[in-house]
């Protein structure tokens, strides 16, 4: 049996030990359990990429999960695809994950349902691996739809509380807008292609199909649709900042190791598909650029910790989707890596203030950096990495990698590098205004902070990585090191000329940019406190709440349909079927009344029966 299957067994074996085994474990043995499960993954995933760098791309059958119905369709297999592109991804997922598990173990110690916990992040990396080795659509939606149920799970964890129930609804009804766009796509390439095997529609649509057919621009914009449900884009973007509701670890698997990344992978894994539909392409850039601006108002008007990380996820993953846009996926998956690094920093550092705290309100916080320094400096090393501060944060390489890119492409590459750049200048706004009201000013009241090593080593290992992961990936100016995309470079191709020589300026306006809006809010913000009111209430609140599109919604789509619900509750038909059970239920009770289990009674019921019928029939 191939390697690459033991990837998605070693989590899903301890999903299954925790779900039947687990009320008899303790709860050590459960964080055991749930930590080696996704650990045992990460080793399989590095015996892949030491693989991968011999062998290079592989696919490995398993068995036959559809046959062929004489419909023109090829027989659909388990089949996992092992090249540079899914095992970078295994490694993101597994990596990342094993980190923050170990982080739960000491996180959730005290919380109750840790098994349920330890049982659901699990399964939600196991649908996760499916999804990024799947070798065809799917295979590839059975993931999807995974890691859309978990999340709904993880997001609701804790149930008893009404918003976490709220949350988890949205999220899931949200995604799974976008879900029925991905079907729809599906669909739409078994009819064009005969097939739902990745390689083959790519292949298909390059030899059949001419640049801007219709067909190919709408499988494309299918896709695309499922992609923006899952990675929170607009216009379905509305679920990630409420899905703050669950534990803080399940955001930081959320935004930085599964969920939202699997809408950039499946654009850029079909990416010579989009390549072929310039209207598409387009519409790829659209949604990433305003999605990353969006993002950066809104987070600028929050009032808690993990909302602004949540809005900041919004604007990173919009980043990816613009150099998508402009061509460049291997810059799009560059930033993946190093985002997940950074934004798992974030939350988990997020995740020992609030423990500290016991709130992510900023007005609960300040002046955090003398009882909590650790912490301090460990989240500001993720905040450099999310403004990419120049030459100590990943998260400079991996924006300048997409704006270097967008800067040559052709079309709208103009337009597309001074919406990064602005993009940053909001990123340096909004993370300074945190980190300030968070660290600095008065502190609200005493702090008990207590973390061990559990907590420690995985904020100082993600810390690391925050830092070094970008120096894998360096511009010409800069000795031109190019580790990640060349070894992405058999699955990707940057389809409008990779990276070339770029020109000193386009490294300086965005750093400047980013320096001068961290000077600008540490003014603004450090100084007197009626500055951070200068905006009316009404339009505080209104970008707050992400421009108004939860109000669009509401009275677009919830309200008439909760209107038409509540009519259809008192239609015809229902009120047959409400009149037929009153009937059978008063007969019931008649029959009921009945049997008193008094001797007498039943004899005198018998005889008024025998008299009646006796009766009939002389009347007859």
């Amino acid at each position: 049996m191939s390697s690459a299957i033991y990837l998605i067994v070693m989590p899903t074996l301890a999903f299954l030990m925790l779900t039947t085994l687990g009320a008899k474990m303790s709860r050590r043995t459960v964080s055991i359990v749930g930590i080696l499960g996704i650990a045992a993954s990460f080793m399989c995933a590095m015996f892949l990429f030491a693989q991968s760098l011999i062998a290079g791309a592989n696919r490995h059958s398993f068995f036959t999960m559809l046959p062929d119905l004489g419909l023109g369709i090829a027989p659909i297999r388990f089949s996992l695809l092992v090249d540079p592109l899914s095992i970078t991804m295994c490694l993101v997922v597994t990596f990342i994950s094993s980190w923050i598990a170990l982080y739960s173990s000491e996180y959730m110690e005290n919380e109750e349902g840790v098994r349920r916990f330890f049982a659901l992040i699990n399964l939600f990396v196991a649908f996760m691996l499916i999804l990024v080795l799947a070798d065809n659509l799917w295979l590839l939606f059975i993931g999807w739809e995974g890691v859309g149920i978990c999340s709904y799970l993880l997001i609701g964890f804790y149930y008893g509380e009404k918003g976490a129930e709220t949350a988890a609804m949205k999220a899931f009804i949200t995604t799974t807008i976008g879900d029925v766009f991905l079907l729809f796509g599906m669909l739409a390439s078994a009819w064009a292609f005969y097939s739902l095997d990745m390689h083959e529609i790519v292949e298909a649509a390059q030899k059949t199909y001419p640049h801007g057919s219709l067909v190919v621009t709408v499988i494309a914009l299918c896709l695309l649709g499922g992609a923006v449900g899952k990675s929170a884009q607009l216009p379905l973007q509305i679920w990630l900042p409420d899905a703050m509701w669950g534990p803080t670890p399940v955001s930081a698997l959320i935004h930085a190791a599964t969920m939202v990344t699997a809408g950039v992978y499946l654009v850029a894994r079909m990416s010579p598909l989009f390549a072929l539909s310039e209207e598409a392409k387009l519409l790829v850039l659209l949604v990433g650029s305003g999605t990353l601006i969006l993002a950066g108002l809104s987070a600028l008007m929050q009032t808690d910790l993990k909302r602004v990380l949540a809005y900041s996820t919004m604007s990173q993953i919009g980043y990816m989707f613009l150099a998508l846009g402009v061509e460049a996926p291997k810059a799009a998956i560059f930033h993946l890596v190093t985002h997940a690094f950074f934004k798992a920093l974030l939350f988990l550092s997020a995740g020992v203030i609030g423990h500290a705290v016991h709130s992510y309100d900023f007005s609960k916080m300040g002046g955090l950096r003398k009882s909590m320094p650790g912490v301090f400096w460990l989240f500001l090393i993720g905040c450099f990495s999310l403004v990419g501060l120049p030459l100590i944060s990943s998260g400079f390489f991996s924006k300048e990698r997409i704006l270097s890119e967008a800067w040559r492409f052709p079309q709208f590459g103009t337009f597309a590098y001074f919406v990064g750049v602005f993009g940053a200048v909001l990123t340096g706004l909004y993370t300074t205004r945190m980190v300030m009201l968070t660290f600095f000013g008065e502190m609200s009241h005493k702090v008990i902070h207590h973390a061990g090593w559990r907590i420690f080593v995985p904020l100082i290992v993600l810390a690391i990585g925050s830092i070094g992961i970008g120096w894998l990936e360096l511009p010409s100016l800069m000795g031109h090191v190019t580790a990640i995309s060349d070894y992405l470079s058999l699955s990707l191709k940057d389809l409008h000329g990779g990276q070339q020589t770029e020109e000193l300026w386009i490294l300086l306006v965005p750093s400047t940019a980013v320096i001068f809006s961290i000077l600008l809010a540490l003014w603004f913000y450090g100084g007197q406190e009626a500055k951070k009111t200068l905006l009316p209430a009404a339009i505080r609140d209104f970008v707050k709440e992400g421009l108004g599109f939860d109000v669009i919604y509401q009275v677009i789509f919830v309200k008439p349909f909760v209107a038409l619900s509540q009519m259809l509750r008192h239609d015809f038909v229902d009120s047959i079927a409400s009149m037929l059970s009153r009937s059978f239920t008063y007969l019931l009770s008649i029959i009921r009344a009945m049997h008193t289990g008094n001797l007498s009674h039943y004899i005198s019921f018998f005889v008024l029966a025998a008299l009646t019928l006796a009766s009939v029939l002389v009347f007859q």
